[in-house]
């Protein structure tokens, strides 16, 4: 009996010897170091191994989904707040041009009651009592009297140019003055400002526009193209122009100023020679 259980012993540790995983480990001068690594150990440690595998993969994916996510939502931001600062100009721009045309409309009004306000209740009191012969001459003396102008700024323009300065350099013209916002009220307006240096006596005329733009017989083709003006009282306009042997000179220069539906609102020449 005791013999047999001593043999089951044995071949029980056998069993669990043989389950062990044996690692050898040859060094340079032919010594070898062996050690065992129990198979439960090295299976779990495996599976902890592989779980942490995993674990990473799923936890990178699901960075780059968040990150992936993140930039569609600014890239749609992005693109909101562009669309809201676009209808904020647009809106601007659409009140700017209510009130202009509310002033056209108040400005018309008053142009309306000016000639009925000239007439006064006792001339038109005197008109009726009077004879027929002495009313047909009161209104022959009316006919050639000529009626007083109303002071008043031209619809279309509202701006004036002041303080033109032009130097004349050889190889450089500037061109400075000031664009003068003729409203008295002081509201705001823009437009585009073009000026056009050129030679009377050169043939065929020869144009320099300032921005550069495309002209025709000295008009710009796209007037937008010129520069942009917003100002309330006044703003500073400043142009150059390189002249060179090919160039020719520069005798006058012409100003031409658009509003924002492209209405040429002013228009005039200036000499070289009496403005510098």
């Amino acid at each position: 009996m005791v013999q047999h259980s001593q043999k089951g012993l044995s071949l029980s540790g056998r069993f669990s010897q043989d389950n062990d995983v044996t690692v050898m480990i040859v060094g340079k001068k032919g010594n070898v170091r062996s050690f065992r690594i129990s198979f439960r150990f090295l299976f779990w440690t495996s599976m902890l191994f592989a779980l942490y595998i995993f674990a990473s993969i799923f936890i990178f994916r699901e960075y780059l989904d968040e990150r992936r996510t993140n930039s569609a939502h600014l890239t749609e931001l992005k693109r909101l707040q562009h669309e809201v600062k676009e209808t904020k100009r647009i809106l601007d721009s659409s009140k700017h041009h209510l009130a202009l045309l509310e002033n056209s409309i108040q400005d018309l009004k008053t142009q309306n009651k000016a000639p009925a306000e000239s007439v006064s209740p006792a001339e038109t009191t005197d008109s009726k009592s009077a004879p027929p012969e002495v009313e047909r001459k009161s209104i022959e003396k009316e006919e050639i009297q000529p009626v007083e102008k109303v002071e008043s700024i031209p619809q279309e323009q509202f701006v004036d140019i002041k303080d033109l300065a032009i130097k004349n350099e050889g190889e450089k013209l500037t061109i400075t003055f000031k664009l003068v916002n003729m409203y008295r009220d002081k509201r705001p307006v823009d437009g585009y400002v073009h000026i056009i240096a050129f030679d009377k006596n050169s043939d065929p005329p020869l144009f320099l526009a300032f921005p550069e733009v495309t002209l025709k017989d000295g008009i710009p083709v796209e007037f937008k193209r010129g520069q942009p003006f917003f100002i309330k009282r006044f703003k500073t306009i400043r142009g150059k122009y390189l002249l060179d042997t090919g160039t020719g000179s520069v005798s006058s220069i012409k100003v031409l100023i658009y509003n924002k539906s492209g209405t040429l609102v002013f228009q005039k020449e200036y000499d070289v020679e009496n403005a510098s």
